[in-house]
């Protein structure tokens, strides 16, 4: 640079005036270079994942530092990335305690049954959990959540459990289930994952009773995860135990 920054003797070395003023922009380009993790950590883009259900609270978050990124996965998956750190936050249903998550309740959401017209429970507008068909199906990768649940609601209830394979049978949701409720011809408990198929004439949605079957949805965290973005999202979440 052609500037002098040091003084030299036999006993020391002592910065001139020039040494002092780099020394001083040196250590302000130090400090900015060691904020940049934390500002891009603040604004960088929240990955949450969801069944299918991710409530407005959370999803238009107004905050410039959130910017939501979803990824549509099963339960017990998206709490094993939560954890794992691929993904930041998670509504799952509320499974088994995990040693690194919080999961903050959402919503209790009531599922319903549907039932052909033709079924005595049509015209009585509801039906009791003792009289419903609940199914599971043999893919656990895909349905373990939800298999889990279901088969503990059953064997409270008094519910039938009946098993079936998606590839063959048709899926737990949508046409699929329509199928299913065709086939059975009887109440069948909706599975709390939506869909966008609209549903057939010929079946009616009922309520169902004694119990009412409440599927937990929560936000799943890490423990230990106190960045301010994530405690935006916790907020939110605590205004959410409503239906959306």
């Amino acid at each position: 640079m052609g500037v002098r920054l040091f003084d030299r003797n036999r006993r020391q070395v002592i910065l001139t005036p020039a040494g002092h003023t780099l020394l001083s922009h040196a250590r302000q380009v130090i400090a900015e270079a060691d904020a940049i993790p934390a500002a891009l950590t603040h604004t960088a883009a929240l990955r949450i994942g969801h069944v299918s259900w991710l409530p407005p609270q959370l999803r238009d978050l107004d905050e410039p530092a959130v910017d939501i990124d979803e990824w549509v996965l099963p339960s017990h998956v998206q709490q094993d990335r939560v954890a794992a750190g691929t993904l930041d936050a998670a509504v799952t249903v509320s499974l088994a305690d995990h040693p690194t998550l919080t999961q903050q309740l959402l919503w209790s959401e009531p599922l319903p049954a549907i039932t052909p017209i033709g079924h005595p429970a049509a015209s009585r507008g509801m039906v009791p959990a003792a009289e419903l068909t609940v199914l599971i199906d043999r893919d656990e990768h895909t349905w373990g959540s939800w298999n889990a649940w279901a088969t503990e609601f059953a064997h409270q209830s008094g519910a039938d459990i009946v098993t079936t394979t998606t590839t063959t049978n048709g899926a737990l949701t949508g046409t699929g289930l329509f199928a299913h409720c065709h086939r059975l011809r009887r109440p069948v408990l909706r599975c709390a994952r939506r869909h966008t198929a609209t549903q057939p004439p010929d079946l009616i949605t009922l309520a169902v009773t004694n119990p009412t079957p409440l599927w937990p949805w929560v936000l799943a965290t890490r423990a230990d995860d106190q960045r301010p973005t994530i405690n935006l999202l916790r907020h939110a979440a605590a205004n959410t135990m409503k239906q959306p």
